[in-house]
């Protein structure tokens, strides 16, 4: 492993009010000789030894991103972690935090970084095009994209085919395409199963589909997943990306959803099966379904 001694720290100061957690990585990281990088945003949380940076100049010779807030805090670092290549440590200051690796009253495992004694895993992303609108820049997702209805309450009606193949017609609250780090999210909320992240597949959900067919379906990496919007009555369906709007979909027009070129890193030190991350996260441990 190459040594680590530059390292980007985004705290969510929402989470971490008074940065008392951001100050104790911060003096990990320093007592072990690294240089600590951090946006202005937070120069006034009075941080020792830390060199601030402008939101427009990231740290180019940034070698990982730290991350300390919840889930939402970790997709909005992906996007620096997946521009510049280098990995996120996620520690949790959140609610769930299931993509953090850390939580607050075990950091013991950060001074393994220093001795090599971590792995780097990769996890997919999807991306989404729409035929047509090439100059239309569409970001990647590393939860989930989802289709769903500008009014609350009411429906959206598309068709879902694999490469152009046979389709399945469905009207439902919304449409849930995940990565199987997303699976956990709202695609499990709508009854989606939940992914081992060490897999690639890409998990499609409808939410309260008006059918008596309206289980989840998972499909390999390598498909190419087209949903059409069906709307005879002029209703567009509203695109999502990670929670953020993207774009509409009109009617009659199709968009390709398919895993990108590009994945996201993390450092992990092990103990992060699929049903332990459960039993913490999820409170499941020793649960008993009759």
């Amino acid at each position: 492993m190459n040594t680590i001694n530059k390292i980007v720290i985004m705290p969510n100061s929402m989470r971490d009010v008074d940065y008392v957690l951001t100050s104790r990585v911060c003096e990990i990281f320093t007592s072990h000789g690294a240089s600590v990088y951090i946006s202005d945003l937070h120069r006034g949380a009075g941080l020792s030894a830390v060199e601030y940076y402008y939101k427009a100049s990231f740290p180019r010779d940034a070698q990982l991103i730290t991350v300390i807030g919840g889930d939402g805090s970790v997709l909005d670092a992906s996007k620096y972690a997946i521009r510049e290549d280098i990995p996120i440590l996620a520690i949790n200051k959140g609610h769930l935090g299931y993509l953090t690796q850390l939580d607050e009253d075990n950091l013991e495992p950060i001074e393994k970084i220093f001795s090599g004694e971590y792995k780097i895993a990769d996890r997919m992303l999807i991306a989404a095009e729409l035929p047509g609108n090439a100059d239309k820049e569409m970001p990647l997702a590393m939860n989930d994209f989802v289709l769903t209805h500008h009014e609350k309450g009411r429906m959206i009606e598309y068709e879902i085919s694999e490469g152009g193949h046979s389709s399945l017609e469905y009207s439902s609250d919304s449409l849930v395409i995940a990565t199987p780090s997303g699976s956990t999210g709202y695609s499990m909320s709508g009854g989606g199963p939940v992914l081992d992240t060490a897999i690639k597949a890409i998990c499609v959900t409808p939410i309260a589909p008006h059918s008596f067919f309206g289980r989840s379906m998972i499909f390999g990496a390598d498909t190419v997943i087209e949903v059409k919007n069906t709307s005879d009555r002029g209703t567009s369906i509203a695109l999502m990306a990670d929670g953020r709007s993207v774009c509409d979909i009109e009617p009659q027009q199709t968009i390709r959803i398919r895993t990108a070129d590009r994945s996201v890193k993390f450092i992990t030190f092990g103990g992060n099966a699929t049903i332990d991350k459960l039993c913490l996260k999820m409170k499941m441990s020793n649960a008993k379904y009759n």
